[in-house]
């Protein structure tokens, strides 16, 4: 039965083999080939390292989903950074992702009812907010069945001239 805990560092190259496969998958066909080609695990892994051994300094929750002994997928929570929105009342999703071998099987609903249960427990927000891709149908999709719902607010994300609009989605918690 799949289980969620928190991240640690020693989860670092799961946590980066998914986000940059999950990326090179669920985004093809919407982000540049070359820059989905492009993307290095070990560099991401060290990205990982550096958020998970800075997580709690930061403010920012990091769990994983394993089945059995394998790391399925992740999500990472934290502090707001947008500007437009009351930080102290309004927390962040900034990322879920599961390797798509693990895509459709419930593990996604785990780790989101996991962080929301936890941000929940803090008793300190109002709503958290996330930023999911336009062109991502499935994405989008997910966040609204779990209650996210799109609150106008948009924003491009962009690299190396690939320019794709952001939509912001708001749950009330």
């Amino acid at each position: 039965m799949p289980m969620v805990r928190q991240a640690t560092i020693d989860d670092a190259p799961r946590i980066a083999e998914i986000h940059v496969r999950t990326w090179q998958i669920a985004y093809r066909g919407i982000v540049f080939d070359s820059i989905l080609d492009a993307m290095d695990v070990s560099k991401r892994e060290q990205v990982w390292r550096e958020n998970l051994a800075k997580q709690h300094e930061l403010g920012r929750m990091n769990f994983v989903v394993e089945n059995e002994s394998d790391v399925a997928g992740w999500v990472s929570i934290g502090p707001n950074r947008d500007t437009d929105v009351d930080i102290g009342a309004v927390f962040e999703l900034y990322g879920l992702y599961l390797h798509p071998d693990h895509w459709d099987k419930g593990y996604g609903y785990r780790l989101i009812a996991h962080a929301l249960d936890w941000v929940r427990a803090q008793r300190k927000w109002k709503e958290i907010t996330l930023w999911v891709i336009e062109p991502n149908a499935r994405a989008r999709r997910f966040y609204e069945r779990v209650g996210y719902r799109p609150d106008g607010a948009t924003k491009n994300w962009g690299s190396q001239g690939c320019v794709i609009p952001e939509l912001r989605y708001r749950m009330t918690l």
